[in-house]
């Protein structure tokens, strides 16, 4: 027996030793590099992206995506959501679900692939639509796989390649491939890559790949520019290219804007009742800039916005007659129909393509590409040049806005498209300004009067403030006014319209317990309305350069009306700190039966090293003490 036993569990061993392993599942979290699931919510287990270019008139693109969700926080990433059009459709979609280890628990059938309109709450009318799947998650970690195809005849634009997803998100491997053949032409531009793509020509086909994999997740940095500048991409364009039954060139700026200048011939003709209309109401101006004004004022009260995004009208205006007619239209049709009204009253303006938002990706200068998403108005005067934002009905003539500001843009020529930059605003035009003259009473509480004034881009801070009715402009000014007990007795508002527009606002505050009563004393906060009360987080390994896009001003001046039986025997003090980052000052002085604060901040403008963010927070935290400042009244 015990041979025999002995024999057996040697026979068994050999052949466990010998039997080829079981294979872990691929889907299973536990095949995560830990060093990938750190301060991730979500892991990009596979990404492949592979584009066949057919001809300058189709394009197939097949797609597999493997998404792990961490937790909640990762939840967006697990649904499937494509776009399409009358240009391109989608097919051969399927999706799955696993569980923590991998083992499917189901497939998605057909039943759960929604179809919606892509229209948004602003556009009237759009042939975009999406696919939409939502994988219903309910404990996670879960993986969801899909696999699609999809096909247009539209080579303007090539799917990007972004392997990075977004913050805190990891990323375990991801392909792109671009093949087509070598009588179409298609560039790309890289950014951020370990190593560049992989080029090969086999009998005149020409294939192009780029792999990126093991990337850990991004944190989020404060003071960052957008990700795509600083994480791994490539973006494509083509040569020539033939969309909607026209064809163009993309190779130069120049080329770019002689098609666009193309989609818009025959469409600035106005009905001769307007063009008279115009001409008298402009009979009168002495200038050129003033004829400008006039114009644009009759197109914000004569006309609203609505986004229309059928067909070719994504890059067409409809004609100026028709604006003129219904008294709407979108970007790129308001855009032309002032160019016609300025063209009737002899001013040349240019019609412009603008990638436009806050913080949005750059163009890039040395790379022609049609990635735009917005449409306005240069007027080039005599000295100077004036922007038009025509889908605003508020917008003063010539501001621009963090909406297009200090970034290159196409002006559309009749000689093709000419890259030029827009205005940048400066730390003497961006200004808030506040004066503060606060009555104390013996018990600490008190009344206040606020004059502040926004100039230049702090505008568009106190703009949704403007076009409020008066119950919503109290909610907004108390969302803004950081003072712990205090109600809005009155305000009122006073808006100069210029270029630099510059916006008064007056309000009545009453304060509840602001200073302190203590032992005999009265503790005074200095800083009423514009303490830095939180500090960027710390990181000593920061991964992305300081970005400060805008410079700007703040200066706030408050006088303290002391209250009857109190005064203050401290001195007159002054805290000046100045880095390369910016400049602030804090001046405290007496004079009489007042105690004056006066607080002024400039931030500069530019790109930093990340290795200077150790100083930029220690200069934001010398600024966070130095807002806290109180001062000890004492009881006569």
């Amino acid at each position: 027996m015990h041979r025999t036993g002995t024999f057996f569990i040697v026979l068994l061993a050999c052949f466990m030793l010998n039997r080829p392993a079981i294979a872990q599942n691929p889907y299973a979290v536990s095949e995560v590099p830990e060093a990938l699931k750190a301060n991730a919510r979500a892991v990009i287990r596979a990404d492949e992206t592979h584009v066949e270019i057919v001809s300058l008139t189709k394009v197939n693109i097949k797609h597999k995506l493997v998404v792990t969700v961490l937790n909640e926080n990762g939840q967006e990433l697990a649904y499937f959501q494509e776009f399409y059009d009358k240009f391109s459709k989608i097919s051969k979609i399927k999706g799955t679900v696993y569980d923590a280890n991998g083992k499917k628990i189901r497939g998605i059938p057909g039943s759960e692939i929604y179809d919606f309109s892509a229209i948004a709450g602003f556009s009237a009318y759009d042939d975009s639509r999406r696919k939409v799947i939502d994988p219903r998650i309910a404990t996670y970690p879960t993986t969801v796989e899909y696999t699609w195809e999809t096909t247009t005849d539209n080579l303007r634009y090539i799917r990007d390649w972004y392997p990075v997803k977004g913050y805190n998100i990891s990323l375990q491997k991801s392909v792109y491939t671009l093949v087509g053949p070598e009588s179409v032409e298609f560039r790309h531009y890289e950014r951020n890559l370990p190593q560049t793509g992989i080029t090969t020509n086999n009998g005149g086909t020409i294939t192009k790949s780029w792999v990126a994999e093991n990337l850990a997740a991004y944190k989020y940095e404060p003071f960052s520019s957008p990700l795509d500048n600083f994480v791994p991409n490539v973006i494509f364009s083509p040569t020539e290219f033939e969309f909607a039954k026209t064809s163009g060139n993309a190779g130069s700026w120049n080329d770019i804007g002689k098609w666009a200048w193309g989609l818009n011939q025959g469409r600035d003709v106005l009905p001769d009742a307007t063009i008279q209309k115009i001409k008298a109401l402009t009979g009168l101006a002495t200038s050129d800039e003033e004829k400008v004004q006039i114009v644009y004022h009759y197109l914000q009260n004569n006309t609203r916005y609505v986004s229309i995004q059928v067909g070719i009208g994504g890059f067409q205006p409809f004609e100026a007659s028709v604006v003129d007619k219904f008294a709407y239209g979108d970007c790129k049709a308001l855009s032309n129909y002032m160019y016609a009204l300025l063209k009737a009253v002899g001013i040349k303006s240019h019609y412009t393509l603008v990638n436009a938002g806050y913080n949005q990706q750059k163009v890039v200068p040395g790379f022609p590409s049609i990635r735009f998403n917005h449409v306005f108005l240069c007027v080039p005067l005599e000295n100077d040049t004036l922007w038009l934002e025509c889908t605003s009905q508020t917008n003063p003539c010539g501001y621009l806005g963090h909406f297009t500001d200090d970034r290159d843009v196409l002006l559309i020529k009749e000689d093709g498209g000419h890259l030029v930059h827009t205005k940048a605003y400066t730390a003497g035009e961006n200004i808030k300004s506040t004066k503060a003259v606060v009555n104390l009473s013996p018990d600490g509480s008190g009344q206040v009067q606020i004059s502040r004034k926004y100039q230049g881009l702090y505008y568009d801070e106190i703009e949704p403030v403007l076009r409020s009715d008066d119950a919503d402009k109290k909610k907004l000014m108390y969302k803004a006014i950081k003072i712990p007990d205090f109600i809005i007795n009155s305000f009122r508002h006073e808006v100069i319209k210029s270029r630099i527009p510059v916006v008064t606002e007056e309000i009545e505050v009453g304060l509840g317990n602001y200073a302190t009563l203590l032992g005999g004393n009265m503790f005074l906060p200095l800083n009423l309305l514009n303490r830095q009360e939180s500090l960027p987080k710390r990181a000593d390994d920061r991964k992305s350069d300081i970005y400060m896009p805008r410079a700007y001003t703040e200066t706030d001046t408050v006088i303290y009306n002391l209250p009857e039986g109190y005064t203050w025997g401290g001195n007159a003090e002054r805290t000046e700190l100045i880095s390369e980052f910016g400049t602030y000052i804090a001046e405290l002085y007496a004079e009489g039966n007042q105690i004056v604060y006066i607080r002024s901040f400039i931030q500069n403008k530019g790109m930093y090293p990340k290795t200077e963010y150790t100083k930029l927070y220690e200069f934001s935290e010398k600024i966070a003490l130095a807002d806290q400042k109180k001062i000890a009244l004492k009881k006569l």
